[in-house]
């Protein structure tokens, strides 16, 4: 089964999708699931009991991608569906109509993640490495580990996350410890992708970089106004952006 991208590039997918379909009895219905590329591949094999091994099926090889749930879920609409995935940066897939039966939908989606899984593969295989610049930081061998835990939380987790991040960050500013503020920024570089715009990553990172006390002031105003935005309590969010402006136009 040939998905369409609606939202995305074919030519390079981003490793994690919405994917729906419209049900063949019944012309509004739209069923919706998502995809994600494992940055490691899992062999189930490997962690089934011996008792159990031999009711596994044959051939069995590693998973490279998984969707959830297995079988797509009614939604509401279409164009809320679009809406969440430009809201969280995924790719959104067509995977045309099929039928309501469960098997069938189970079918069709492990169709459409293995087709969706082998293009990501593609993409990634024909991206040449960067050049070494003798100032950059090699990622940390955790890095797939941090990306897939931070996949699976939500967003007050993942503001829970950059908190961690920030204090660490705030310590390296302190010490003068250019290697760990290099690996702590690229941290939440990376974090950043599993965070919508409205957190203001990038001026974060600007403001809590600089030195001194208006940099740990304007690293808790960040991080407070991002607690802020995931809980919904928009009130006192006026205030936090004016301190925040004024202490930015200041030189100390």
């Amino acid at each position: 089964m040939a998905a369409r991208f609606e939202i995305g590039d074919p030519q390079r997918p981003k490793g994690h999708a919405l994917v729906f379909f419209r049900s063949s009895s019944s012309a509004t219905a739209v069923l919706a699931t998502y995809v994600v590329v494992l940055p490691i591949a899992i062999n189930p094999a490997k962690y089934i009991p011996p008792a159990f091994a031999a009711h596994m099926p044959t051939g069995m090889g590693a998973v490279e991608a998984t969707a959830l749930p297995p079988i797509p879920e009614s939604i509401g609409d279409l164009a809320t569906l679009r809406r969440l995935a430009q809201r969280r940066g995924d790719d959104l897939l067509d995977g045309g109509v099929v039928d309501s039966d469960t098997e069938r939908l189970m079918v069709a989606t492990h169709e459409v993640s293995r087709e969706y899984a082998a293009r990501y593969q593609e993409a990634t295989a024909a991206v040449p490495p960067d050049p070494p610049s003798g100032n950059e930081v090699p990622p940390p061998a955790a890095a797939d580990e941090d990306a897939l835990r931070w996949m699976f939380l939500d967003e007050r987790g993942r503001v829970g996350e950059l908190a961690k991040l920030t204090g660490q960050l705030r310590y390296a500013v302190d010490g003068n410890d250019a290697h760990l503020i290099r690996s702590t920024t690229a941290q939440i570089q990376r974090l950043k992708g599993h965070l919508s715009e409205k957190y203001r990553l990038d001026e974060f990172l600007t403001g809590a970089t600089r030195p001194g006390e208006t940099g740990r002031r304007l690293a808790e105003l960040y991080i407070d106004r991002c607690y802020k935005l995931s809980n919904e309590q928009y009130e006192d969010l006026s205030r936090i952006d004016r301190e925040i402006e004024a202490l930015e136009r200041s030189d100390t």
